[in-house]
């Protein structure tokens, strides 16, 4: 079993920022993001994955209650709780504990989940929490690419569970990962929601990474990203399907355009991104199973805590020169690559 490795770490940050003034920001309440890895098992081995696939997985464990309690008792209220980033939460053996203690510390929570265990139980208990989206992870809409991309998984499961989950209404959301692979199973994704009762799409694209490369799975050039974003929206229109592109979709220009076609287009849902900073770097920042912190969505290494203030979390110096880098213009590769201009990766 190996141990995944990431391109970048604090020694280097700190290297490349000196000189910086760190960048703090305020004890406030609704203004902050926080990312819990709530576990880092997993059930499948996806070939897009940092952590699971078959040469990059790391041994599995889940978020003691105690330590998430004492978590979010150190910080003010959120804005909102990500619930994902490294393992399947479902799997985590206390997971309606768990929710009911995230729930009463920020104004929403989103739940990312591979549904395979998404049961008429688990939907009628998160009827009732402030979820505005279950993003159900599925990165194809036939049964062969579904086995191809999320690997350890089954197809008609995963449609037998997202039928348990109707019940959440439009909170249900099917949630795909672009790539170069899955482009032509992806434009039959709004048929397979209509034909679900659901009626929005989540999209991401992949952030590129060796592992990833070595597995055969590519990112998308930019004017073959545009050209299939713009037949998805018309399949969409069909079906009466709104579109949800993450607020780093396409990279600054190609967002900003998304933003003015969702201004005249009600099937898009577009956050419009900051013209000049990373959202992430002012007010995100995630917490590993393993109580480590992950500073960003990106390529950079967690760090262990010493403890869990505001201070602790948010103005780590890791999060304070990231701020910084974007704060004063200097250029770095892993935002670089985070932005998806996937050319940096030639």
């Amino acid at each position: 079993m190996s141990v995944r490795t990431y391109p970048f770490d604090l020694e280097y940050v700190q290297k490349r920022g000196m000189g910086l003034t760190p960048v703090t920001v305020p004890r406030v309440d609704d203004r902050y993001i926080l990312g819990i890895g709530l576990s880092s098992r997993c059930n499948f081995q996806c070939p897009i994955c940092y952590y699971h696939a078959p040469d990059g997985e790391i041994s599995g464990q889940d978020m003691d209650i105690g330590l998430l309690t004492e978590i979010l008792s150190s910080l003010p209220r959120l804005a909102r709780i990500v619930i994902g980033l490294e393992g399947e939460p479902l799997l985590h053996k206390q997971f309606f504990n768990a929710i009911s203690i995230m729930a009463k510390h920020a104004n929403e929570l989103v739940l990312i989940t591979n549904a395979s265990l998404l049961t008429e139980e688990y939907s009628k208990f998160l009827l009732h929490i402030s979820l505005p989206y279950i993003l159900l992870s599925i990165d194809a809409a036939d049964a062969e690419n579904y086995a191809r991309f999320r690997r350890g998984g089954n197809f008609d499961q995963f449609l037998r569970n997202v039928e348990a989950a109707l019940a959440l209404g439009h909170k249900a959301v099917l949630h795909a990962t672009v790539f170069r692979e899955n482009l032509g199973t992806l434009l039959e994704l709004p048929a397979l929601a209509h034909r679900l009762g659901l009626n929005c799409i989540s999209l991401q694209q992949l952030r590129a990474h060796p592992g990833s490369a070595r597995r055969g799975m590519h990112p998308t050039g930019q004017q073959e990203l545009e050209d299939w974003f713009a037949r998805l929206v018309v399949k969409a229109s069909i079906h009466n399907i709104q579109i949800m592109p993450d607020r780093f979709f396409g990279g600054p220009e190609f967002h900003a355009q998304l933003c003015a076609q969702s201004l005249r287009e009600n099937l898009l849902l577009v956050e419009k991104m900051p013209q000049r900073q990373c959202p992430h770097a002012e007010n995100f920042a995630g917490i590993m199973a393993d109580g480590s912190l992950f500073p960003c969505a990106g390529d950079y290494a967690p760090v262990p805590l010493e403890n869990y203030s505001f201070d602790a979390i948010f103005n780590h110096p890791y999060l304070q020169k990231l701020r910084a880098f974007h704060r004063y213009g200097v250029d770095n590769p892993a935002c670089t690559i985070c932005m998806n201009k996937s050319e940096a990766l030639s």
